[in-house]
């Protein structure tokens, strides 16, 4: 199971006791606690290069990995959900605390929260993981965002493939096949 750290995000205004937490949830640091990374782990659009050279300037691609005890899903948007026997394709960005800043405020403080979770092989990065349940079909212009984003990380698309047929097909007009 993913080891999960609870953090609130670097000036966060909310209690961590007020979050919600996933059931993989594991304990929060106590206060007062160092436990900060430097490394934002995209799972969805953010993996495309080109959206991340606009929404975090300078920030550079410090790996990939596929990490255990998460699976890719996609509704409206990419999110990640808590699965002991799966494994998500994550590309590993170098941020700081303004590129954080810039994600929080891309990612919506209501509808994702920023959190630690643990990477295989030690250390942490910072993952968004969702607070509010959008259904709906993705776009096609973010599917499209979506795909860019595995080519730039040279992954194998079958974990994208896997959660969009899970999601249905987007139409033109916005319905699911």
């Amino acid at each position: 199971m993913a080891r999960l750290l609870l953090v609130p995000p670097r000036g966060s205004k909310r209690q961590a006791s007020r979050q919600r937490r996933p059931a993989c949830a594991g304990r929060a640091p106590g206060r007062g606690s160092a436990a900060m990374s430097d490394l934002y782990a995209a799972y969805g659009s953010n993996l495309w290069h080109a959206q991340m050279r606009l929404r975090c300037p300078g920030a550079t691609v410090a790996g990939a990995l596929a990490l255990p005890g998460w699976r890719l899903a996609v509704r409206r948007f990419a999110l990640v959900e808590a699965d002991p026997g799966a494994a998500c394709p994550v590309g590993l960005w170098r941020v700081t605390g303004e590129h954080l800043g810039s994600l929080d405020r891309y990612e919506g403080p209501h509808t994702y929260a920023r959190r630690l979770v643990a990477l295989p092989g030690g250390g942490e990065a910072w993952i968004y993981l969702e607070l509010v349940h959008r259904p709906g079909p993705p776009a096609a212009e973010y599917v499209d965002r979506l795909r860019r984003g595995y080519a730039d990380f040279g992954f194998d698309p079958a974990p994208l493939d896997a959660a969009l047929a899970r999601a249905g097909r987007p139409l033109a007009d916005g319905r699911m096949a």
